[in-house]
């Protein structure tokens, strides 16, 4: 049930995709569940720590709101970080409060 998970606290860890040319990182729920961090805390890890490279393995935050889709082709352009996801599979993107990892000056710029 999504609405209880939004009061739990969640781990998310990050991963990278390596291709040709391209290595994408992402964020997902540590037990392997298809939970993804927003984009927009994505913004706030790269305005922190210069890049998705140098931002922390392991994030520990409460869920503010978690959004459920399934993979199509428009997503799957939209989110290149979720191309390894095949079609039709369902996946939730989670907004965390990141209050406890980016410094209050970012928190104020998003």
């Amino acid at each position: 049930d999504i609405s209880s998970c939004q009061n739990l606290a969640t781990q998310v860890e990050k991963y990278q995709l390596n291709r040709p040319k391209d290595v994408f990182y992402f964020y997902q729920e540590s037990s392997g569940q298809r939970i993804f961090l927003h984009a927009l805390n994505i913004q706030m890890l790269v305005h922190e720590f210069g890049s998705l490279e140098a931002c922390p393995a392991t994030l520990t935050a409460k869920i503010l709101e978690m959004d459920s889709s399934t993979m199509n082709d428009q997503l799957r352009n939209r989110l290149r970080y979720l191309r390894h996801l095949p079609l039709s599979c369902s996946f939730d993107v989670a907004e965390l409060d990141l209050n406890s990892v980016v410094s209050r000056g970012t928190v104020i710029q998003f």
